[in-house]
């Protein structure tokens, strides 16, 4: 167990993306009060995050583009999370002939920040 652990000490939580899928998991985790999460993604919507009464999701932060891993890398060297959470979108928001190549990116993304980065990384798909 690391040294700096405490029993109910917050978990900060990285949950990367938008839509249905990251909105779902956002709301599993702020059941959990020791979660702290940052959730970032592009054209994030204040009305889906602002629903949520709870003080858990501390932090959005709203991308100009959608997360590569370049910037995912960024993400967790500057808000050092214990956990990231990397939602895939469904494939009704995939625009038409984009699945592949969109899944393609996101398995990339997931590949090159666990090999870069200082935080567990897990990808959240609809499929699961």
């Amino acid at each position: 167990m690391p040294k700096n652990f405490h029993p109910g000490s917050p978990v900060q939580a990285l949950v990367i993306g938008r839509g249905d899928v990251a909105l779902q998991l956002v709301e599993q985790l702020v059941k959990n009060p020791r979660f702290h999460i940052t959730w970032a993604g592009e054209k994030l919507e204040k009305d889906k995050f602002m629903m949520m009464e709870d003080d858990s999701v501390i932090r959005v932060i709203k991308l100009k583009k959608a997360a590569t891993p370049l910037t995912m890398n960024r993400l967790i060297e500057n808000h050092k999370p214990d956990i990231v959470f990397l939602c895939q979108r469904n494939r009704e928001a995939a625009p038409a002939g984009d699945t592949v190549a969109s899944s393609n990116l996101e398995r990339e993304m997931l590949g090159e920040s666990a090999r870069v980065g200082n935080a567990p990384v897990i990808t959240v798909s609809l499929e699961q």
